[in-house]
This record gives C-alpha cells, sequence and structure tokens, in this order.
C-alpha cells in the first residue's frame, strides 16, 4: 500500500483543494496569497487568509489546516492517511451543511467526487484511476472555478496556481 504525495496534490481528498487548482490542468502548484496563515503549521505553504464569509469559510480554513498537518506526515504513514480520509469526509459534509445557496450544487458535486477519493484513504488505500479521473472531468472543474471564485470574493481567499 504505497502512496504517493504528487498524485495527492493533484486530487488531494477535500474540496477546496481540489478547488484551489481553479480547474486548471492538473500540472500547477497550488498556492495561496494572503495573511496571516490558516495555522501556524501553514506558515510558509498553504497561506490562507479568512477575511469573513461565515462557517461555510471556517470549513475550508480548517481543511486547508487538515490538508497541512497530512502533508507534514510521514510519506508512508498509513495511520495518516486513515485519518486525513476521515477529516477530509466530515469537512466534506460540513461544506455541504454550511454551503451558501447559490454555491450549494457545485459544492455537492464536488464532495460527491472527493469522497470517493477519501474513502480510499479513509480505509488505508490509495485512490484507483477511475475516483482520480473524476477529479479531473469538466464538470468537476467548472464546479471548483466557482467555488474558487467564491472563495476569492466572500471569504478573503486568494488561490492562485503557476504551472511547473
Amino acid at each position: 500500500m504505497l502512496f504517493g504525495r504528487a498524485p495527492v496534490a493533484a486530487m488531494v481528498g477535500v474540496v477546496l483543494l481540489a478547488t484551489a487548482c481553479g480547474g486548471g490542468d492538473g500540472n500547477e502548484a497550488t498556492k495561496t496569497k494572503g495573511a496571516p496563515p490558516a495555522s501556524p503549521a501553514a506558515a510558509g505553504r498553504n497561506n490562507v487568509s479568512v477575511a469573513g464569509g461565515g462557517k461555510f469559510c471556517d470549513v475550508i480554513k480548517a481543511q486547508f489546516a487538515a490538508f497541512t498537518e497530512y502533508t507534514d506526515a510521514p510519506l508512508l504513514d498509513v495511520a495518516a492517511h486513515k485519518r486525513y480520509g476521515l477529516t477530509s469526509k466530515q469537512l466534506n459534509d460540513k461544506l455541504v451543511k454550511t454551503a451558501p445557496a447559490e454555491l450549494r450544487a457545485d459544492v455537492v458535486a464536488q464532495t460527491r467526487v472527493a469522497n470517493g477519493v477519501a474513502d480510499a484513504f479513509a480505509s488505508g488505500r490509495s485512490p484507483g484511476a477511475a475516483a482520480l479521473a473524476q477529479l479531473r472531468s469538466p464538470e468537476y472543474r467548472a464546479a471548483a472555478r466557482r467555488v474558487a471564485a467564491y472563495a476569492k470574493d466572500h471569504c478573503g481567499i486568494e488561490v492562485t496556481s503557476t504551472t511547473k
């Protein structure tokens, strides 16, 4: 059971980090602009500034913190993969519950796909090709772009991507 950080960066089991790719071609390195960081652990990597937006934005911030904790774990730490999968699903459920009405359909679409990936992690497996392929679908990417725009406009989270 091998896990790699490169596939994780491309498919991340949480909605926002999939959103953070901004619907690009999957060859981007994601970074965020803003200050202060989402958590002390996120300083220098997932630098997120949340300036309002209520509970939905708070869940996005929690997702960045969970991803940071996950990427800080040793690469082959199966327990960390399982925790991340379970945490991702819980946060995705909260995203759906707290999503603003105008964004709910996009968040539901993203969490449905992202939870397939999170399920694999939660069971200690690496996500299969079919689950990862859904993260590259045009529908998923369009929803990701709309959620990223909302995060920028309403949460004060600006996500940018740069091609490697």
